[in-house]
Order: C-alpha cells, then sequence, then structure tokens
C-alpha cells in the first residue's frame, strides 16, 4: 500500500432480525356434547370464534363427538380456495392481470375421524377485526359459504343469515383502540425547613428526605382492536361427516354493489327538461304579449265613444 494512505473504514454490519410472523391457522380438538352447548374455537390473530351446536335428535349419532375445529385464514388444505375461479387469467401476451382481492376473510373447518351425523350446522360467532374489511369498502356484504363433500363438492353461498351482533352502531360497542390512562398521581410538596441547618459531625450518613417520593407512572394498557361481531344463522340441512373430509366454512365479505342512477334523475334528462318547463311561463306571462293585447283593447274603447255623439 502507498504511503499516505489509509485503508478504507468499513462499517460492521448488524444483521436486523426478522419479526416472528403471526400464526395464521389455530386448531384443537373439541367435544359436541349433543345439548346445544357452546364452543369456544382457537381462532388466530385478533380474530374470535365460537360454535353453538344443535342439540342431539334420534338421528344424529350418539354424544359425546370429538371433532378436530380449524381457524385459518387460509384455506385447509386438499380443497379449493373460496373464490380462486373468480381470479383473472394470463393476458394475451401471458401477463397475469390485476390482483383481485380474496373475498374469504376466515375458514372454520371442521373434521372427524370417523363418521358422524349432527342435527344440523353450527351458529357461528365471530369478531372480525376492521382492519380486514378496509379493502372491501365502507359498507361490504359480509356472508358465509360451505364446502360440504357428503353434499356438494363445491362452495354454496347463503348457508347461513348474517346478523350484525355488535351492541351499537360503532364497531365494538363504541370502544376505540386508545384506553383511557390513569391519572397521575400528584405529590405531595416537600416542607421547606426553617431556621438555619443542623450541622453535621464528619462520618454521620445523610439524612433521609422528609418529603414523600414521587410515585411511578403505570404504564397504559394496550386498548381493545376496533372490531365487529357477527352472527350466522345456517339454513336448516343435517350436518353429514365423513370419515377424515374436511367440512369447511368461510366467512367472506365483497364491496357492496354500486347502485345504478334511474334515467329520470340522471343530469342530461334534467338540463334538457329544464328549458321546455322554464319555456312554458316566460311564453304565458311575457311583458310584450300583455302590452301589445292592452293596447288593442284600449284603441277599441276609445274608438266606440268617439263615434256615438256626432250629429
Amino acid at each position: 500500500m502507498p504511503g499516505g494512505q489509509l485503508p478504507q473504514a468499513i462499517a460492521p454490519t448488524t444483521t436486523t432480525p426478522a419479526p416472528t410472523p403471526t400464526p395464521n391457522v389455530a386448531s384443537g380438538n373439541v367435544q359436541v356434547m349433543g345439548d346445544g352447548n357452546t364452543l369456544t374455537l382457537p381462532a388466530p390473530g385478533d380474530f374470535k370464534v365460537t360454535a353453538t351446536f344443535p342439540k342431539a335428535t334420534t338421528s344424529s349419532s350418539p354424544a359425546p363427538i370429538t371433532l378436530n375445529a380449524s381457524v385459518s385464514v387460509p384455506g385447509p388444505g386438499g380443497i379449493p380456495a373460496y373464490g380462486a375461479a373468480d381470479k383473472p387469467k394470463n393476458g394475451l401476451f401471458g401477463k397475469v392481470g390485476h390482483h383481485v382481492q380474496s373475498p374469504a376473510l376466515i375458514y372454520v373447518t371442521f373434521e372427524s375421524d370417523k363418521g358422524a351425523t349432527l342435527s344440523g350446522l353450527p351458529v357461528i360467532d365471530v369478531v372480525i377485526p376492521l382492519s380486514v374489511l378496509e379493502a372491501y369498502g365502507t359498507d361490504p356484504v359480509i356472508g358465509m359459504a360451505i364446502y360440504d363433500p357428503a353434499k356438494e363438492s363445491t362452495w354454496t353461498k347463503d348457508v347461513a343469515q348474517a346478523i350484525n351482533a355488535t351492541p351499537s352502531p360503532t364497531p365494538s360497542g363504541g370502544v376505540k383502540a386508545t384506553a383511557t390512562p390513569s391519572p397521575t398521581p400528584t405529590p405531595s410538596p416537600t416542607p421547606t425547613p426553617s431556621g438555619s441547618p443542623t450541622p453535621r459531625p464528619p462520618g454521620a450518613p445523610s439524612p433521609t428526605p422528609t418529603g414523600s417520593p414521587t410515585p411511578a407512572v403505570a404504564a397504559t394498557p394496550r386498548g381493545p382492536v376496533p372490531s365487529m361481531e357477527m352472527r350466522f344463522i345456517p339454513t336448516q340441512r343435517m350436518m353429514k361427516l365423513l370419515a377424515h373430509k374436511s367440512l369447511s366454512l368461510v366467512i367472506y365479505a365483497e364491496p357492496a354493489p354500486t347502485e345504478t342512477p334511474l334515467a329520470t334523475g340522471s343530469p342530461k334528462a334534467s338540463s334538457s327538461a329544464k328549458p321546455s318547463a322554464s319555456s312554458s311561463p316566460t311564453a304565458a306571462a311575457s311583458p310584450a304579449a300583455s302590452s301589445s293585447g292592452g293596447a288593442t283593447v284600449s284603441e277599441t274603447a276609445t274608438a266606440a265613444p268617439s263615434a256615438s255623439p256626432t250629429p
């Protein structure tokens, strides 16, 4: 290395740890007792799902029935994803079309090790975070579809009536994502010593201050996530589970349909009707028309009296 030149300083590279991804699948075994019990299903993220199974009938399998329940953001394996057929195909030159937002919000899947029959589908209550609904507009349409291997080997929509179970119109009952901070305690003032301070002998410990110490402020807890609760009441149909076959329910969201304006309310129709409506009263109450009519009557009235007194 030539003299007078120093090697370039190279900054040390520090690897940034990748954040732990939020799990998008949660599963566990549940027992259906046949008495209309409500089961809390494991759910990923900020979702919350409960299932209320109907009471057992004579045609139902003897209780209890052990099911493997899973709640997932992607669909379960072995069946097509809901809405996959609606995605655009490759273009003329092999380019993929515009990305379409998947309508599926969350899947609720039940599976049994052996065949089982229930008197009906469960009532599903689900808490949906509002953040996952932002991509579908301000007032999306939320529904439920089913993939039933015992009846249809395809997705069937409108299998449940969706009811907004949120207590008030504001999501989460008016609770926002901020928590009310606890009031900060006011420390008591330190008394001012009167008179001259007492001399401290050498080596004596420092006196303890008489004022009360300032208490530490408690950390503000994390507020609830803004969400809405939906209840899906299924149609009356038997729930027949095949061994090792997934019966899956999907909760989907679609943008609200846009209303088509009527022909009479279009801007073109209103602009064309405006001149025709204003021309009629103008012609009837025109100053020129009223003055001409008044002049004709006055001339006729003055001509008749002037001709009668002539001898």
